[in-house]
């Protein structure tokens, strides 16, 4: 079947060749089948439109997109991502970034401005090959017609619920749609921490009418629960959602032969030592990918690798070192050994990271003082995690069911 379409939930312009199921119309022909009298039932499909970050330069937001949209299609619904354009994401992603105006931010700027050229160029191409979105664009002031065209609206996953991060749009709280009956949150975050409690009254006035409401982190679940009255869901980031076979085939082939350790920072660049520990003890190849052009790393690095190229380098790494919620994801779904930094002066952000791995038992695998000095590879055993994955996953995929009324068939 191609995406989108499923047994008994078929696309709206779809002849009667394309609804009639693989198997019988490859045994007895389509002509056979009518003369059998053997109708399919014409069942409108449900049309479902998301909306999260998906124009953003990040890894995970852009995956995270991708697989909730398969996720959905997998259920037999019709699923295009709203190609939103929120104003705060667009300047932030501006090929010339010039948030500090300094002589210094000056030179940053254009010293990053070839990789971000590059970036800007290998996220659209992901986009454009694996992302079916709306067919036409929409902004802040235009975004209302689009609830138009859907009998459901997904808003989720990544920060959408983080004003500081939106700018305030307004947009990710589905306010642009008066049927409240069509709003859905999927693993929303609230994002830092700080969020819990000071926006509580964005969330009383926008989130009430929701049909279904769920949340990435534990913490959150509690606090609307409680903040709102109602049921609230946990569940597992869309990345969960599909298995690391449904994965394979986006990951790309890796330039290397040799064992290596696959190191991604953000923030905490004490990592950098830390791999270079185990590169010590092991004899491993490191291979970086740096947010930053002034980190002083020794191995290979790698700027602005494909969204491809940079799952591949995941897949096939013996052993991951992050301090990135979706690495770490991506490292569980392949069942990579891995080692994970919380954040120093970002501590806000920690807890999607702990809500996950404490879910799952591999809170162990947070790096520690002692880590840096352990003369041990870090191993992870996902005897016992994996069932509750599958588990947690499991009870995600029944939210998605649920919440859009389809029956356990679809």
């Amino acid at each position: 079947m191609q995406n989108g379409d499923c047994w008994g939930c078929v696309d709206r312009e779809l002849d009667v060749e394309r609804r009639v199921p693989p198997l019988v119309s490859a045994r007895v022909g389509v002509a056979d089948y009518r003369a059998r009298n053997i109708w399919i039932r014409r069942v409108p499909q449900v049309k479902v439109g998301t909306l999260t970050f998906h124009r953003a330069w990040n890894y995970g937001a852009v995956l995270q997109a991708y697989a909730l949209q398969r996720s959905l299609e997998s259920l037999g619904v019709e699923c295009e991502v709203i190609d939103y354009r929120c104003e705060e994401l667009e300047r932030n992603y501006r090929v010339l970034s010039m948030s500090d105006r300094r002589v210094l931010g000056f030179a940053s700027a254009l010293a990053h401005l070839p990789s971000r050229v590059k970036s800007r160029a290998r996220f659209q191409a992901f986009r454009t090959k694996y992302l079916r979105c709306s067919n036409r664009p929409y902004s802040r002031t235009d975004v209302s017609s689009a609830s138009l065209e859907y009998d459901y609206l997904v808003v989720g996953s990544d920060q959408v619920w983080n004003p500081g991060l939106t700018g305030g749009d307004m947009s990710y709280f589905l306010d642009f749609s008066g049927e409240g009956s069509k709003k859905i949150s999927y693993a929303a975050s609230l994002g830092k921490r700080e969020s819990i409690g000071a926006n509580d009254a964005l969330y009383l006035r926008h989130l009430r009418d929701f049909r279904a409401v769920s949340v990435r982190e534990s913490d959150s679940r509690v606090h609307l629960a409680a903040l709102l009255g109602r049921d609230v869901s946990w569940v597992m980031d869309p990345v969960f959602l599909l298995s690391a076979g449904e994965w394979e085939p986006l990951c790309a082939i890796t330039r290397k032969t040799q064992p290596y350790i696959f190191v991604y920072c953000l923030h905490e660049l004490q990592l950098y030592e830390y791999a270079a520990r185990i590169q010590a003890i092991s004899g491993f190849d490191v291979v970086y990918v740096p947010q930053s052009l002034k980190a002083k790393i020794v191995g290979h690095r790698v700027v602005s690798p494909s969204v491809e190229e940079f799952l591949g380098y995941i897949r096939n790494a013996e052993l991951v070192i992050t301090d990135s919620f979706h690495v770490l994801a991506f490292s569980m779904v392949f069942h990579r050994h891995f080692k994970v930094q919380l954040k120093d002066q970002l501590a806000d952000l920690n807890s999607r990271v702990l809500s996950l791995l404490e879910s799952v038992g591999l809170e162990q695998q947070v790096l520690s003082s002692d880590d840096y000095e352990c003369d041990v590879l870090p191993v992870v055993d996902y005897t016992a995690a994996e069932g509750r994955i599958r588990s947690r996953v499991e009870e995600s995929i029944e939210y998605l069911r649920d919440s859009l009324e389809l029956s356990a068939g679809s």
